[in-house]
């Protein structure tokens, strides 16, 4: 099963955030989101524009490598982002993250600060397989900073890579992950991670009756939203046809 989707939130103006879950030509499965830069114009632009570069690469070259693949499709989603920054949209960039799944594994690929999880569905524990490119994430984990102190929060937004801002994107890629059966496979946006942690993400999946995405939405709305939210995601069930 397949789900993705991507809501403006209760706060903000206008939607930046982008979502797409889909199957390639070769049979793979592709999940994909980008969350465009707040506080310069174009995010929305870059986004979709990031999004869409992504995956008509895909698309085009089903990888017979997938990480080198997903690599290559984030190069030219960032070539087609910077190939956009024009007049007021100067400065515009956006987060990318992806996985791609073939049978029973699958990669991870990001730049910025949006994550893909992996919840196994028989014990509901959230397991986190990106490292976000943000400042406060770098100055905890390097332990310059603790979770709780009072810059953590202050600075949550700063992120120190994004697809646009850089010659080269600069992408993390992992893999291949065995996805236990069944399980969920997540990807999302600071909109989703940045309300609910990884133990109230795990929590929904598991209280979710099969609307995962859809539930998902609603916990971060009635948290209040403060932000744009994208998820797209692949429940993992051996037996069981993607579309179903």
């Amino acid at each position: 099963m397949l789900q993705a989707l991507s809501d403006r939130g209760l706060l903000r103006e206008r939607n930046e955030d982008a979502a797409a879950a889909l199957a390639l030509p070769d049979g793979s499965l592709l999940l994909a989101v980008a969350d465009g830069l707040g506080g310069h114009p174009g995010g929305a632009v870059a986004s979709h524009a990031a999004l869409d570069a992504l995956v008509e690469r895909l698309q085009a070259q089903p990888p017979a490598d997938p990480a080198a693949g997903l690599r290559d499709a984030f190069e030219e989603a960032n070539r087609e982002v910077r190939a956009r920054q024009q007049g007021a949209h100067a400065r515009m960039g956006t987060t990318l993250v992806a996985a791609l799944v073939r049978g029973s594994q699958g990669w991870t690929a990001n730049v910025g600060d949006s994550r893909a999880y992996l919840v196994p569905l028989d014990d509901g524990a959230a397991r986190r397989l990106t490292e976000d490119h943000s400042w406060v994430e770098e100055q905890i984990r390097s332990g310059r900073l603790e979770p709780d102190d009072p810059l953590a929060a202050l600075n949550r937004h700063v992120i120190t890579r994004a697809i646009g801002l850089e010659e080269r994107a600069g992408t993390d890629v992992t893999g291949p992950i065995d996805l236990p059966d069944p399980s969920l496979l997540l990807v999302a946006s600071d909109g989703l991670h940045g309300v609910l942690d990884d133990e109230e993400i795990a929590a929904v999946v598991a209280a979710s009756g099969g609307d995962h995405a859809a539930d998902l939405l609603d916990a971060v709305l009635d948290r209040g939203a403060p932000d744009n939210v994208a998820v797209a995601l692949y429940v993992h069930r051996l037996g069981v046809d993607v579309a179903s």
